[in-house]
């Protein structure tokens, strides 16, 4: 997938790995994972892990998700 949405205050492309920090502040938040129901990460490597797998998703057409 080599889509990406953008307007004038915002930009919507698919996830690469050098999202990696990125993903990691947000997705080890305890706080945004009491309303997803599951567990936040508790290393950088696991957010790694997470951006491989998504994209692997996009090469099979599986799903999107998309980083800001």
């Amino acid at each position: 997938m080599k889509s990406c949405i953008e307007t004038e205050r915002l930009l919507l492309r698919e996830m690469i790995l050098s999202d990696d920090e990125g993903m990691f502040e947000l997705d080890s938040n305890s706080e945004a994972h009491r309303f997803l129901g599951n567990r936040p990460v508790t290393n950088i490597d696991e957010s790694r892990l997470m951006i491989q797998n998504l994209r692997k998703q996009y090469a099979e057409s599986k799903f999107v998700i998309f980083a800001k």
